[in-house]
């Protein structure tokens, strides 16, 4: 998948490709998706699932986007995906997880999330892939 991002109109959607695959016995991990090259407005954050996710009320994973100003600064949430029990995603999708637009400032980054809620047993995610659509501000 390329990393370039792509003009559509005055606004660009970046692809993050591919994130590593996250097994249900994996750790809360953290992975930078994208990196703001100037002022912008982020419109929205889609995520592709490649496997069905079936959720759970114990043992799961969560995947949330937040932004940060620097890659040591603490996170602001901006969309999750939290997936409990009758919360599922099927194989071959794209949702939207960030729906409302925020002001990203230059070298910010956006970065994603894997949170293991107890041992995370019961759900794996698969190899997920990200979308950022975004404009100048």
């Amino acid at each position: 998948m390329s990393t370039r991002n792509v003009d559509l109109l005055g606004q660009w959607v970046h692809p993050s490709g591919p994130l590593p695959v996250h097994a249900a016995s994996d750790a809360t991990n953290s992975y930078a998706i994208f990196k703001a090259p100037f002022d912008c407005r982020i419109l929205e954050v889609q995520v592709h699932y490649d496997i069905a996710i079936t959720g759970a009320d114990t043992n799961t994973h969560h995947v949330n986007v937040d932004s940060r100003t620097s890659a040591f600064a603490t996170p602001t949430e901006r969309g999750n995906k939290d997936f409990t029990l009758a919360v599922d995603a099927s194989a071959d999708t794209v949702e939207n997880i960030v729906s409302t637009a925020f002001d990203l400032d230059e070298d910010a980054f956006l970065s994603v999330e894997y949170e293991e809620i107890g041992d995370g047993g019961a759900v794996a995610l698969g190899v997920l892939s990200f979308f950022v659509t975004y404009r100048a501000r």
